[in-house]
């Protein structure tokens, strides 16, 4: 049996706590057969190692990966009694723990099946330690090819690379070798973040906002607020976005700046990275975070360009790996726990806020001409990334030229009606620069 330690960003992820887990549906017109589904859910896991893979700890509390002979990715089928069920069923499979240890064969992927005379969802969630969004991205996309083709058979990926093999070799020497580094850092952001709360209760004459706590969010309720950008809305904003040379995503975190003048963009590091990855199912993300305040004597394209080109700078830059810098296998849980929050928190001034973009999702137009006659259509796509923090989180994707808003947050720590003031700011700020959208 094969096994081998947490990798730096796979045990930053361990340390963090859980429940954190990615949970995604999507909604086809049509009906997918049960007996089907069960082969092609067996394929991608043999195709992926991540999903054959179990994760437990030793006497010393360290964390390592293993692949035992684990057992059938669950699949649990109910009746869809309406078009919002899977909205209900996400928010709940993000705070569901996955069951972990040495004796454990479960899988660290379950999925749930939803289906009516017309319609079907179908739910897939996984373990962000094992996993990242892209990654689902990629299982959606090889579970409706063996549903399309099903005689066959999957190409069986390698095992999961230690990330230690993939980085650039500039970040591979910058990896610690000891706790000394992380507790320099501990030591002088602790000194930092004390001073700001400090003379943020002396100056501050607005409400003061939660500390951020890794537990914050156990007794808290993850909800969303959705929204969608008609067919007419979407190509208006896609073409003022074009004709000001800008980047959907960059138009997208301008609109919230006023409201998040730091925001957190995830960034893919696939192609970054030592070697080819690929479609691979593992935890391949970083993240850009950078503060730009949005200037009203300026026009929002006028800013939005001086938010693509602070983001494009650090995105060539080797930001994107920074965090490998300070978090390490050698540093105890107990002390990245004790960081994490006070690190998140000098970020974001204690507003975690993170916009992730997944581009169009049109995925299904290459299987029709599949060996089944049945031609999946896509009619919905909802989901997202759970976290140990009380972070806002905004998802993003086309799909039918139509853009989908998710906006993730935890109640009541947040509110619906707070979270529809950020939206509505935010849609009057488009407005005001041509991209008429209410």
């Amino acid at each position: 049996m094969h096994t081998r330690k947490l990798n730096e960003l796979e045990y930053m992820m361990w340390t963090l706590g859980q429940p954190s887990n990615i949970s995604m549906a999507i909604s086809i017109k049509g009906k997918i057969i049960p007996d089907d589904l069960r082969k092609a859910l067996d394929k991608i896991q043999t195709k992926h190692p991540a999903l054959r893979s179990q994760i437990y700890t030793d006497n010393q509390n360290l964390p390592f990966m293993f692949w035992p002979e684990i057992e059938s990715i669950p699949l649990k089928i109910m009746n869809r009694e309406s078009s919002t069920q899977l909205y209900r069923i996400v928010e709940n499979e993000f705070t569901k723990e996955f069951e972990m240890g040495e004796n454990c064969t479960k899988p660290l992927i379950r999925a749930i099946l939803l289906q009516d005379d017309q319609f079907t969802d179908l739910i897939l969630t996984l373990q962000h330690v094992i996993g990242d969004g892209m990654s689902m991205v990629f299982l959606f996309l090889d579970l409706f090819h063996f549903l399309s083709n099903p005689n066959r058979n999957p190409k069986i990926l390698p095992l999961m690379k230690k990330l230690d093999e993939i980085l650039p070799l500039h970040i591979q020497s910058k990896l610690p070798k000891t706790r000394f580094r992380f507790f320099c850092v501990y030591i002088g952001v602790k000194i930092i973040v004390g001073f700001r709360r400090f003379f943020s209760k002396l100056f501050s004459a607005s409400r003061e906002k939660p500390v951020i706590d890794i537990q914050n969010n156990q007794n808290q309720k993850l909800c969303t607020y959705s929204w969608v950008f008609n067919t007419d809305q979407t190509k208006l904003f896609l073409k003022n976005c074009k004709s000001h040379n800008i980047k959907l995503h960059s138009a997208i975190c301008t609109a919230f700046l006023p409201d998040f003048p730091i925001i957190n963009s995830p960034v893919n590091l696939r192609r970054k990275l030592k070697q080819k990855i690929g479609g691979d199912v593992g935890l391949f993300a970083g993240g850009v975070i950078f503060k730009t305040k949005y200037d009203f004597s300026i026009s929002f394209w006028k800013n939005a360009e001086r938010f693509q080109k602070n983001l494009y700078n650090r995105l060539e830059s080797k930001q994107i790996f920074q965090i490998y810098k300070l978090f390490s296998r050698v540093v105890p849980k107990d002390l990245i726990q004790k960081l994490s929050p006070l690190f998140v928190e000098l970020r974001s001034r204690n507003q975690p806020f993170v916009v992730t973009n997944l581009g169009n999702l049109d995925l299904f137009s290459q299987f029709h001409e599949g060996e089944k006659s049945q031609k999946y259509e896509l009619h919905n796509f909802f989901g997202g990334v759970s976290g140990t923090f009380n972070a806002l989180v905004l998802t993003v994707f086309t799909i039918r030229n139509q853009m989908h808003f998710h906006f993730h947050f935890y109640a009541p720590l947040h509110s619906e009606e707070e979270i529809k003031k950020y939206v509505k700011k935010a849609q009057e700020i488009l407005s005001r620069a041509h991209v008429k959208l209410t």
